[in-house]
C-alpha cells in the first residue's frame, strides 16, 4: 500500500487573490511575481499549508531565464537568481508555518517543497 501526499495544487488561482487581479493571459503567468510580488508568493505557499497540504511546489510552472530576460528585461544572472530564490520563499512560508502551529497540529509526514 502506499502512501498518498497531498500537494497544493491551482497556484496561481490562488495568488490572484494576493495580487488583487487575475494572472491569466500574462505570458509569465504567476512566475511574474516571483519577482514584483513574492511576498505574495509566500501569502500563497501559506496558504495551501494552512489548508493541509504537506508538500508545497515552487512557483516555477512558467519561470524560464529566457521568459525573464525578454518580459522583465532581466539579465541572465538575475533570472538564474531568481528562479533560485523560489526555493528559499517556499522554504520561508514552511518554517514560518512551522513556527506557528502548535505540536499537536503538525503533521507526522514532513511538510515538504518540491520544484
Amino acid at each position: 500500500m502506499s502512501n498518498v501526499t497531498v500537494l497544493d495544487g491551482g497556484f496561481a488561482t490562488q495568488l490572484s487573490v494576493h495580487v488583487g487581479k487575475s494572472i491569466d493571459g500574462d505570458p509569465l503567468w504567476s512566475a511574474r511575481f516571483n519577482a514584483t510580488d513574492p511576498n505574495a508568493v509566500f501569502k500563497t505557499h501559506l496558504d495551501f499549508l494552512e489548508a493541509g497540504a504537506e508538500a508545497i511546489m515552487t512557483n516555477t510552472y512558467q519561470a524560464s531565464i529566457e521568459g525573464y530576460v525578454e518580459y522583465l528585461h532581466l539579465d541572465e544572472d538575475t533570472s538564474l537568481s531568481l528562479i533560485k530564490s523560489t526555493v528559499r520563499v517556499a522554504q520561508m512560508a514552511r518554517n514560518h508555518y512551522l513556527a506557528k502551529v502548535s505540536g499537536a497540529e503538525r503533521t507526522s509526514i514532513p511538510l515538504l517543497v518540491a520544484s
